[in-house]
């Protein structure tokens, strides 16, 4: 007998369409269907026995929202018939129902957040931008970071509710340590920043670099939600990301649905959008910029 993860996927899918067939689903349904098991056939020709296998086929970029759903539906109608016909626990089990007609977040697109970068005219503003663009963390927790709260590519975070531990790339890591005073890392001629303080450094960053705001106001946030999109479309896992981002739950982290899971710091040191856009390079090749400016004072 062939082992259930060996079974042709094009077995599976005709014993589901002859019992389909028999209880009176009509033509159009069984086109819907074929559709569906098209989308899997595209990436593995096996019955898939995991979530990773079906997320690629999911994140194409020509689905609509609508397409996305349909396609999840057909999907869960399936692989409910290969568990009880075959004894196949679902793989999409975990996977929850896509979100309806939400508006989508603002995301940045590259030539933006390559403007954004280049109009960054002192060390702190620059690493502010970078900090948010390398761990996707709120404006919250990026002005609750303390020293000492680094250790090499981990970051210790004070979050909404609760502490939590994300990755941050170590060459940003080590160029924050050349900012601040001895206990914190956003500070201004006046002391310490306040969270209304680091916001404003962001949206002035926005504005030097002709980003209009439009309908959706460009500001941290939107670094946090381009952080996630960009992760996920350069190969980062969604489960990853959901640990990334402090999500308590995948239904958050499903907005920004797309690729399927590996190792960590791993998948981070590879597809942090700062990397993979040569922000970090650029960070390590060149002179520090100056840490914020300081007005000279007038002679007597």
């Amino acid at each position: 007998m062939t082992p259930v993860n060996q079974l042709a996927l094009d077995v599976a899918m005709e014993r589901f369409i002859t019992v389909r067939l028999a209880v009176g689903v009509r033509v159009p349904g069984i086109a819907q269907y074929h559709w569906a098991f098209n989308k899997i056939r595209a990436f593995e020709d096996r019955l898939p026995t995991t979530l990773d296998v079906l997320l690629p086929a999911l994140m194409e970029g020509n689905l609509s929202r609508e397409s996305r759903r349909s396609l999840v539906k057909c999907w869960r109608a399936f692989f409910r018939f290969v568990e009880e016909e075959y004894g196949l626990p679902s793989p999409i089990r975990r996977l929850p129902s896509l979100p309806g007609a939400t508006p989508l977040p603002r995301v940045l697109t590259a030539r933006e957040i390559t403007a954004l970068v280049g109009c960054c005219r002192f060390q702190r503003n620059l690493l502010a931008i970078l900090t948010l663009l390398d761990t996707g963390v709120r404006i919250g927790e990026l002005h609750s970071m303390r020293k000492g709260d680094i250790d090499g590519t981990t970051l210790t975070v004070r979050g909404k509710t609760d502490t939590r531990v994300t990755v941050i790339s170590p060459e940003i890591a080590e160029a924050l340590e050349g900012i601040g005073d001895d206990t914190h890392y956003w500070v201004g001629q006046r002391g310490p920043l306040t969270v209304s303080g680091l916001q404003q450094v962001v949206k002035r960053a926005f504005r030097a670099a002709g980003i209009a705001e439009g309908k959706n106001k460009n500001g941290p946030h939107t670094l946090r939600h381009t952080f996630a999109t960009q992760y996920l479309r350069g190969g980062g896992g969604i489960f990853q990301l959901q640990k990334l981002m402090g999500h308590a739950s995948l239904r958050s982290t499903m907005i920004y649905v797309h690729l399927a899971a590996r190792d960590l710091d791993a998948d981070h040191l590879i597809h942090s959008p700062a990397r993979t856009l040569g922000l970090i390079d650029d960070l390590v090749r060149s002179e520090p910029l100056p840490e914020f400016y300081r007005p000279t004072k007038k002679a007597a």
